[in-house]
């Protein structure tokens, strides 16, 4: 900290900070607006909004041409004229998709919810693994394989970048976290926080820290979620949750899993009934 504010004292300098997750790191890298000098811009990015209310202190009285606190932007997503172009740049080397492709870049477009990490990713994959293909039907094939596997879930490095957010939370904040991603995406959030107060999850204070760490929005008092957020909260539950079908959120797997449940009780209930009928040894 002495050195930054040493070097950079008298010097106009630009600084950006990417990806902070704690008050403590903006304090450690940029402290005091003093450390730089006059006309400095230091530009740090976010998911976790409580970064943003790090009070900007000064070690003089009277700091000329500095704002007085931090000066935010929300990032909104990307419109799709613009995400198709990113994923054709990293898939094509180009800014339109070739002949045959348009439908299923749109459609891949549109599946990672325009999300620039995820397109660059899921673009990137598809360029090099296409590069070793030799026939147009394969490549074909390829994609649609790759829209399949998103349905499982996001590509693993999108999945660790958006993790860091995840693993920062408490326990019961990950349990309303997930239910909101199986269940309640687009929904009133009336009900589930009764649910989340019978089960002393602390409901207000869970959606609150998941607001400010940009993981839900509430939208006209309904949840909002990214769609690469709600797969991560459900590839969770499918491949690390330590509890099995603790959340099924697809109606089918639910009847299926029902229906399993209750043949299982019918056969134990036989086995009851039966052994309680048979007649006793007599001596």
């Amino acid at each position: 900290m002495n050195r930054i504010k040493r070097v950079c004292h008298t010097k106009k300098v630009l600084i950006v900070l990417d990806d902070l997750d704690k008050q403590e790191q903006l304090k450690r890298l940029a402290g005091k607006s003093d450390w730089f000098g006059s006309g400095s811009r230091i530009i740090f990015t976010t998911r976790n909004l409580e970064v943003l209310k790090t009070r900007v202190e000064s070690s003089s009285e009277e700091v000329p041409n500095q704002p007085k606190g931090i000066l935010a932007y929300e990032v909104h997503g990307m419109e799709l004229g613009h995400a198709l172009q990113l994923f054709c740049k990293h898939t094509f080397g180009r800014d339109s998709p070739l002949e045959g492709y348009d439908h299923l870049a749109k459609e891949i477009v549109c599946r990672v919810g325009m999300l620039p990490l995820a397109i660059e990713v899921i673009g990137s994959h598809l360029y090099y693994q296409g590069s070793a293909l030799e026939q147009h039907c394969d490549n074909q094939k390829l994609w649609e394989d790759t829209l399949k596997q998103l349905d499982d879930g996001p590509f693993k490095d999108v999945r660790d970048a958006l993790m860091i957010s995840y693993e920062g939370l408490e326990i019961k904040q990950k349990e309303v976290f997930l239910d909101i991603a199986c269940f309640f995406t687009y929904k009133n959030q009336a009900y589930p926080v009764i649910m989340w107060d019978d089960c002393n999850y602390h409901p207000h204070s869970a959606i609150n820290v998941l607001c400010l760490r940009s993981l839900i929005k509430i939208v006209d008092n309904e949840f909002w979620m990214h769609d690469q957020v709600r797969d991560l909260g459900r590839y969770i539950i499918l491949e690390e949750y330590p509890c099995k079908y603790s959340r099924v959120w697809i109606h089918e797997d639910a009847v299926n899993l029902l229906e399993k449940k209750e043949l299982r009780l019918q056969r134990c209930t036989r086995r009851i009934s039966f052994r309680w009928l048979q007649p006793q040894n007599c001596t």
